[in-house]
């Protein structure tokens, strides 16, 4: 019986031993977080800048799951507030995979930053609303999408009304490509960092004294930051009939919008306050493809941003029966145009479904493709 007892206890410290070596090869193994969007996810970033590369975008079907941006449980901010309390100013990432997180919230809230369910860092808002979370583990080569949320001293929760999406090159001599991804209407996303930037200081990224350390020079470049280059971007397209078609689309930066096709001139429209415009034209029906060519002017008439969109009568068949036609730009996902659309992240199925046809893989995405929205 003595024997038996010292063979059990020794067979239960050989599962402890074993437990704990678990525990720290998983540790080791997350020392460089991966991206989280699933193997065959890619996040395409930076709509309407030429430093983004065409590629694959994602649709986001994992994210959709784990991204708290469609989830009821988070408490938004109040509808009468007029402005986020959340905010994120900026974002520096460097090659090796640290990165730095910036921006605004309430006084002596907690910030948490994540990706999917995996807490990158934490820290607690001063008392002028100010915070800085340096992450605790790198960022792996790869696509990320990543999101900020905090936690008043009341108890409420707040999720930034934006995600950052940052992609990593395996090459330790390229920049990180940083971006800011909108889940409002009529925003584009906006580039905080791209491959042809100047690598990052290491010194911005000195944690010893904790968020106080944040110093003049980086308060310096969060506001040099702020400033939103000119963009320009078609949304969306819908047949009026008679060969007659609207363009609607978002801008930045500029006061006018002039579209033209390869055939000439197409339409001109003055950009909203709140970033909207819409164009009407007429287009040749039998050509195979037609090249639209967008134009941003600011107000002395000269050209500050432009964006290029081929499409072939094919693409434009799906909206014939009035269907409302979404353009795919860099940095969309399925669930952000569900979401924007519906108000539900999850409708993006719907999507699929109307578009069978042309969505191969419902992993994968593209700049420039046209999908029909399915009628409410």
């Amino acid at each position: 019986m003595r024997y038996l007892t010292y063979i059990l206890l020794g067979f239960g410290g050989l599962i402890a031993l074993a437990a704990l070596m678990v525990v720290f090869v998983n540790d080791d193994e997350l020392a460089a977080v991966p991206p989280q969007g699933g193997a065959n996810s890619d996040v395409i970033v930076g709509a309407g800048f030429e430093s983004a590369s065409d590629g694959e975008a994602e649709n986001a079907t994992d994210q959709a799951s784990q991204t708290p941006a469609t989830d009821e449980t988070v408490v938004a901010a109040s509808a009468d507030q007029e402005l986020p309390h959340l905010a994120i100013d900026l974002a520096q990432v460097k090659p090796d995979g640290q990165a730095m997180f910036a921006g605004q919230a309430l006084p002596r809230a907690i910030i948490t930053v994540f990706e999917g369910d995996i807490l990158l860092g934490e820290t607690v808002a001063d008392d002028n609303g100010e915070w800085v979370v340096i992450l605790e583990k790198t960022l792996a080569p790869g696509q990320h999408l990543v999101s900020v949320a905090m936690e008043t001293i009341t108890g409420d929760t707040e999720l930034a009304e934006v995600s950052l999406a940052i992609e990593i090159a395996a090459s330790k001599d390229e920049q990180p490509l940083v971006a800011v991804l909108p889940q409002t209407e009529n925003e584009i996303p906006k580039l905080l960092q791209s491959p042809d930037d100047k690598p990052v200081e290491t010194a911005a990224f000195d944690n010893s004294k904790g968020s106080g350390n944040f110093n003049v020079e980086n308060q310096a470049a969060m506001n040099s930051r702020k400033v939103v280059a000119p963009a320009i971007a078609p949304r969306a397209l819908v047949w009026l009939g008679n060969n007659k078609l609207s363009i609607s689309g978002v801008a930045t930066g500029g006061v006018r919008v002039a579209t033209s096709t390869d055939g000439g001139d197409f339409a001109e429209a003055t950009v909203m306050a709140t970033g909207e415009w819409t164009v009407f034209g007429t287009i040749d029906p039998s050509l195979m493809l037609t090249e639209f060519n967008f134009s941003l002017n600011d107000e002395s008439g000269s050209g500050v941003a432009s964006y290029v969109l081929p499409v072939t009568m094919s693409d434009l068949n799906v909206g014939l029966d009035g269907s409302e036609m979404v353009v795919i730009n860099r940095g969309d996902a399925l669930w952000r145009i569900a979401f924007r659309s519906f108000g539900e992240g999850v409708r993006y199925v719907d999507i699929v479904r109307r578009n069978a046809e042309v969505i191969a893989d419902p992993d994968l995405i593209y700049p420039n493709q046209i999908f029909a929205l399915p009628k409410q």
